[in-house]
């Protein structure tokens, strides 16, 4: 039998999507602590039966989100499903608090990881965009406050913008909050690179079984 390492290998010489879903069902079954399987899987199931396949597959009892608990990339898959399978709400509502509670769950798990800059993106996106317009300020600017203070790379953009929020927004508090964060947030940035190497070591060798 092949190892996770030659699966991921074999997956880009799939002949057919029938293959494809073949090696990924296989690998989810017989290594579901690697989250690639369990993200490309729900990515495939996303675009071929919608959003809502997608996040079933994950969120189930067996589910990718089971398994692979504090994986960035595959919280973030999960949170955009969770998005996209919604109807999207005016005002706020059981659809609105399911995503922003997805997201709250995905960040308070996984935000901390240095690889974590896409989860804190398609966050920022929905607050920014989607979420209830009287959500999207609070939501938005507390979601920066914590994400500029985790170490990992790509993170900078999220420091402009809150910086310029606190620059444009007028807002007092706002502007005293980002030169308490300063410091703290220059220093996150310094500690990315040693904070990825550990993170990486530490989740490449995870194993086992959920409880």
């Amino acid at each position: 039998m092949a190892t996770s390492q030659e699966l991921q290998s074999q997956l880009a010489q799939a002949r057919s999507p029938e293959e494809y879903v073949d090696m990924l069902q296989h690998g989810i079954t017989h290594f579901p602590r690697t989250p690639l399987f369990w993200r490309l899987y729900a990515e495939h199931e996303r675009a071929t039966k919608g959003a809502a396949a997608a996040w079933q597959l994950l969120t189930t009892h067996a589910g990718g989100l089971a398994w692979c608990r504090c994986d960035p990339e595959l919280w973030r898959v999960a949170a955009e499903c969770c998005r996209d399978a919604t109807p999207r709400e005016e005002d706020v509502g059981p659809n609105s608090e399911l995503v922003g509670r997805t997201f709250e769950k995905a960040v308070a798990v996984a935000g901390a990881a240095p690889e974590a800059r896409g989860l804190w993106r398609a966050y920022d996106d929905w607050a920014a965009n989607t979420a209830p317009v009287v959500l999207r300020k609070p939501v938005r600017r507390s979601l920066l406050q914590r994400a500029v203070l985790v170490p990992g790379d790509g993170m900078d953009d999220l420091w402009r913008e809150l910086e310029r929020d606190a620059r444009e927004g007028g807002d007092r508090d706002a502007k005293e909050t980002h030169r308490a964060l300063e410091p703290y947030a220059t220093a996150a940035r310094k500690d990315g690179a040693a904070r990825s190497r550990i993170w990486q070591s530490a989740r490449h060798g995870d194993d086992g079984e959920p409880p």
